[in-house]
């Protein structure tokens, strides 16, 4: 279940992205980003971490406190995760 949750939340930042249109770069800087937003939370620092949230959740949530909440109480795997790690991109058709 958590992993699903850890995939869920993941799969939010991802959304607009089709991992076969992505250079090496990108997903270099699309990793770095999502560590950076990680590492936000586990310090309680709502500001960075809602700042290095996509537009479309931005929007969505409208301010660092809701996003956080959110982030807590629904993701928590990302919130507080105990370890992270990034496999290859791949990209499924409809998935």
């Amino acid at each position: 279940m958590r992993a699903r949750v850890l995939l869920f939340c993941l799969t939010l930042w991802a959304l607009p992205l089709a991992a076969q249109d992505l250079p090496d770069a990108a997903i270099t800087a699309f990793r770095e980003i999502i560590t950076r937003q990680i590492e936000a939370l586990k310090r309680d620092d709502a500001a960075e971490a809602f700042s290095l949230a996509s537009p479309t959740l931005r929007a969505h949530f409208g301010t660092a406190d809701k996003f956080v909440e959110t982030m807590r109480t629904t993701c928590a795997a990302v919130y507080r995760p105990r370890t992270t790690s990034f496999q290859d991109v791949s990209y499924a058709e409809g998935k």
